[in-house]
């Protein structure tokens, strides 16, 4: 999918319509038109041509809009990358993809020793203040003309490399082509039924999987996006209330925190019709809560990750009580299935390693074939993560395969265990993991997190938990911590 001839399309259809709010700022779908196009002018105009990695480093914000149209309008490839990155990571980054340009702000390029660190051969943009050394955005933009054409571009073209956290080792390049554009913007109108007078709500970093497909989708079907740069519950709930986006996707971490707010129950938030749970297994209280809370929102759950452009399952909404616990059915044209260690299908209702083949699978990862035919075997990609599938193809997601623990020969999943634990009324948040022992082998150990000024102890949550779960899984030891360390997407890390 072009997605410039598409948002060029829907913004003469719908000109005056809502297409981003970040704040007190709104633009307008004509209005971004005129910025891409100004600032597609400007790349140009520094020597950017097709097939160019342009980096993108900047926390959540209008102008990441801007430049990821703009890299595309020229032909150019999209790499963006994780705020939270160190200098090391960033670095690797901009080397690995020999980028020509890095948009990012004046605070992160101080933090990483200025502009001297940066490639020489690597042209600095600032889209918040003027740095030395550095382009300014707003300058640069303003003298451009609106007028530019759209540089032609295959669909089996790279059009964005997404790089992954790098949790087991140096972070690789997740690569994505035009032809990936669509994909997401399809389940959506299949599965939610999104339209122009829809709005998104983006918490999650821009810099992820969710800024590109969130951009893809107002490109597409003109759905606006209410774009956040904070997870602080108040300010999420004050910010929904606000802007009254009508679709939430997030991760339950992000979810449990809104609802362990205080101002949960004080904020308006009849606006949403859609609240999407995914990116990692979800409690079915969880789920409950809020379509206790909200009424009017059809609570659902999907399944995908970055490698799969990412949507690789989703509940339709007409399922979302039916089916409430799923992580849905395949995404249309994607074929998804169970698999054992030996690479044969399992049967309906048998654990196993959930596969994917179709085209949401990426190109491969950047420069690292190698990585590539490790996890694409066959024609099916492998995910790493565990579920299985009922009689009438919707799919349960059982955790991660590396996050299984072996326990004196018995399999425990940790997202059971601690779906339970986090169920106690002074538990926030509860990480399941193993520590060693040497009779099992591994036993359970859960890190919890409880409400200011509980004086719960850990004997009396295992005495909670204890009706619930077979004795084989229960945690021999409990921790209570401050806090849980998480992904920049808000994922809890159990190890």
């Amino acid at each position: 999918m072009r997605v410039i001839p598409e948002l060029r399309q829907i913004s003469a259809e719908f000109p005056s319509l809502r297409a981003l709010v970040k704040g007190e700022r709104k633009v307008t779908l004509v209005e971004l038109v005129d910025s891409v196009n100004r600032l597609a002018g400007y790349l140009r105009s520094i020597g950017i041509i097709p097939g160019d990695r342009v980096a993108i480093w900047v926390p959540n914000c209008i102008e990441f809009v801007y430049a990821y149209f703009a890299i595309l309008q020229i032909g150019a490839v999209c790499v963006p990358v994780d705020i939270r990155i160190k200098k090391e990571g960033l670095l690797q980054v901009i080397s690995e993809t020999a980028s020509k340009a890095l948009f990012t702000i004046a605070p992160l390029l101080q933090a990483v020793g200025g502009i001297g660190e940066i490639n020489k051969n690597t042209i600095v943009i600032t889209v918040d203040q003027p740095a030395e050394g550095t382009h300014h955005l707003a300058a640069a933009m303003s003298a451009q003309s609106p007028d530019l054409d759209i540089a032609p571009r295959a669909e089996s073209d790279d059009a964005i490399i997404l790089y992954t956290s790098g949790t087991a080792g140096r972070s690789k390049g997740v690569v994505l082509t035009y032809s990936h554009m669509s994909l997401f913007p399809e389940t959506m109108k299949v599965y939610i039924k999104n339209t122009e007078v829809d709005s998104c709500l983006c918490v999650l970093p821009m810099s992820h999987i969710s800024g590109p497909i969130l951009c893809n989708l107002l490109a597409l079907h003109g759905t606006g996006i209410v774009i956040m740069d904070t997870m602080n519950p108040d300010a999420v709930l004050e910010g929904i209330e606000k802007h009254k986006p009508t679709i939430f996707h997030c991760v339950p971490t992000i979810f449990n925190f809104l609802l362990n707010s205080r101002s949960f129950s004080q904020r308006d938030l009849n606006s949403l019709r859609v609240v999407s749970m995914m990116g990692e297994s979800v409690p079915l209280w969880l789920m409950h809560k809020y379509r206790d809370a909200l009424p009017k929102a059809k609570v659902i759950q999907g399944y995908g990750l970055t490698e799969t452009s990412p949507q690789v399952t989703l509940v339709p909404i007409e399922d979302a009580e039916r089916k409430m616990g799923s992580i849905g059915k395949a995404a249309p044209q994607c074929e998804v299935a169970v698999m054992d260690k030996n690479g044969k299908l399992e049967p309906p209702r048998v654990i196993g390693e959930i596969v994917v083949r179709g085209p949401q699978v990426m190109k491969g990862y950047y420069l690292n074939p190698e990585k590539t035919s490790e996890v694409i075997r066959g024609g099916w990609f492998h995910s790493g993560d565990l579920g299985w599938m009922d009689k009438e193809g919707f799919f349960y997601h059982a955790g991660r395969a590396d996050g299984v623990i072996n326990t004196g020969g018995l399999m425990v999943y940790p997202p059971e265990v601690e779906h339970v634990i986090s169920q106690h009324p002074d538990v926030i948040e509860a990480a399941v993991d193993s520590i060693p022992d040497p009779k099992r082998g591994q036993i359970v150990r859960a890190r919890v997190v409880l409400k200011p000024g509980s004086t719960v102890k850990p004997e009396d949550i295992l005495a909670f938990a204890r009706p619930h779960i077979e004795s084989y899984k229960m945690p021999r030891k409990i921790e209570v911590v401050d806090s849980l360390e998480k992904s920049s997407t808000g994922k809890v890390q159990r190890q």
